[in-house]
């Protein structure tokens, strides 16, 4: 059954139950912090405005990915109500209309704040080549934030049934081709800053998929 999972849990005691619902959801939230540090780390090694331009990026990227976490959180408290109730049409209709919500929710993001993506970076004064690659990196960014949004949302629908485990492996596994597919664009592929950018779109559009799976 879709609930068996939250059906072992149940059974454990209240500490029991705690730590292992909380050990791999904290430990999927700190995936998703690693995921700009390795960027910050091969990006470092091309230089130091390049450096400077990431920095100045990873504000507008948790900007959005915090947004992101809006139709994320309605769908967990919503999942976990039908899987208490143990709802399997509820919940099976839920999951759906998450997913809906968090397409149509992406693009709207990503229509609204594509032109301010390429702005501003100009309007904080940040120096010409600094707000250029800042720019560069968040376009990129943003242009895959569809998968960024829906890893976030099933993500937070399986630990709504009560699985955190699982989330938390395809975590790891989305982060790992992260970390192989920044050197390989930057320097093999030459890609600079663009290939750190790149990488993690990829990264996170087969963790979106596996998450859907």
């Amino acid at each position: 059954m879709l609930w068996q999972d939250r059906d072992k849990i149940s059974e454990q005691s209240i500490i029991q139950s705690l730590v292992s619902l909380a050990i791999p959801a904290v430990m999927s939230t700190m995936f998703s912090v690693i995921f700009e540090i390795i960027d910050m780390y091969w990006i470092s090694r091309i230089g130091s405005v390049q450096t400077a331009a990431m920095s100045a990026a990873s504000f507008f990227i948790w900007m959005l990915r915090g947004l992101g976490l809006i139709t994320s959180t309605g769908a967990i408290a919503l999942v976990s109500r039908r899987t208490g109730e143990k709802n399997e049409k509820g919940l099976l209709e839920t999951v759906v209309y998450s997913l809906i919500s968090t397409f149509i929710f992406s693009i709207i993001i990503m229509t609204v704040f594509f032109p301010l993506a390429l702005r501003v970076f100009h309007w904080t004064n940040l120096e010409s080549r600094v707000g250029g690659f800042s720019e560069e990196y968040t376009t990129i960014f943003l242009s895959g934030l569809i998968f960024v949004f829906m890893m976030n949302t099933c993500e937070y629908i399986i630990r709504g049934i009560g699985n955190t485990r699982l989330p938390m492996m395809i975590m790891g596994i989305s982060l790992g081709v992260n970390a192989i597919l920044d050197p390989v664009f930057i320097f093999v592929f030459k890609m600079g800053m663009k290939g750190a950018a790149y990488g993690t779109v990829f990264s996170e559009a087969l963790g979106a998929t596996l998450m859907m799976v």
